[in-house]
């Protein structure tokens, strides 16, 4: 978990599972996390947010992120409202001016790449393509 400021120039981040949210990353509080390039993909939630579980705030100026995964937990009393995010599931402030988001699956729900709730979500630039979700988005 990242506290303060977090920045990805050149890095990759893949294959990350979460038995939670967040399969990669998990930005909370008033936590920022900017992205200028590298690679984020393949990471996998056992509930929200795939690749990136968001609650602070997320700019993307380039790079890529893909092939995340939220995975649906019926075990759980709130598997309704898992599920949901295949690359990004932000509660935060989301703010897109390049780079890639793509191919991201939500099993449970919605939201393939991007799932916003009760967030706000900035698209300046870049691309958000692919995504597929079981029940839209």
């Amino acid at each position: 978990m990242l506290h303060d400021v977090g920045k990805v120039e050149f890095a990759f981040l893949t294959g990350n599972h979460s038995r939670g949210s967040g399969g990669a990353i998990v930005i909370q509080g008033e936590c920022t996390f900017n992205m200028y390039g590298g690679k984020i993909y393949g990471g996998t939630a056992a509930s929200n947010g795939g690749n990136i579980y968001l609650a602070g705030t997320l700019t993307v100026s380039g790079g890529e992120i893909y092939n995340g995964t939220a995975e649906i937990v019926k075990t759980s009393a709130k598997y309704k409202e898992t599920g949901l995010g295949g690359n990004i599931y932000a509660a935060g402030a989301v703010i897109i001016e390049g780079g890639a988001i793509y191919n991201g699956t939500a099993q449970g729900a919605h939201g393939g790449n991007l799932y916003i709730n009760n967030g706000t979500c900035n698209i300046e630039g870049g691309e958000i393509s692919n995504g597929t979700a079981d029940m839209g988005g």
